[in-house]
């Protein structure tokens, strides 16, 4: 293994929050497309081992996979938590749509989502951006991608207008 993949899964490592492809290039004294390699090369090599490198947002984070998702959570001791069918519809509206505002959710829905939002804020999963006198804004998190399973927010399923009209 090379220097650059040694010092960016290193990185990612002790990182403790997500870090950006820019930052990791300044620290292995490289550029951003050696990094971007770097981060593919590493997944390739992490593929079936319960870890991986999530994207999103522009920064990288090394979290483990949902294979591996009842162990980790029996070691800290807790239960993955299902969600309702509403907390999963408003997440799915989020992860497609965002940014997204409360009034197009509960347009889309047909009903109120304040608790359904609160839920998910409160596991995680969706965090609000908010812009001077906009409306607040829902967006996905790290933690959406690790709990779905997904390395980047791009791997969702494609919506054909079939699916949209169901």
């Amino acid at each position: 293994m090379d220097t650059t993949l040694k010092n960016t899964l290193a990185l990612l490592f002790v990182a403790s929050e997500p870090i950006s492809r820019k930052q990791l290039a300044q620290l292995n004294q490289s550029d951003e497309a050696a990094i971007s390699q770097a981060i593919t090369k590493l997944n390739d090599h992490l593929h079936g081992s319960g870890l991986h490198i999530v994207q999103h947002n522009g920064r990288y984070e090394l979290t483990t996979t949902s294979e591996v998702a009842e162990v980790v959570a029996t070691y800290f001791g807790d239960r993955p938590n299902s969600l309702s069918a509403a907390a999963l519809e408003t997440l799915a509206i989020i992860a497609y749509k965002q940014p997204i505002d409360k009034e197009s959710i509960d347009e889309i829905r047909g009903i109120a989502s304040d608790q359904t939002l609160r839920n998910l804020l409160s596991r995680g999963l969706i965090a609000q951006k908010q812009s001077k006198g906009k409306p607040i804004h829902y967006v996905t998190t790290a933690q959406f991608l690790v709990q779905s399973g997904l390395q980047s927010i791009d791997q969702l399923p494609v919506m054909t207008e079939e699916n949209d009209a169901k």
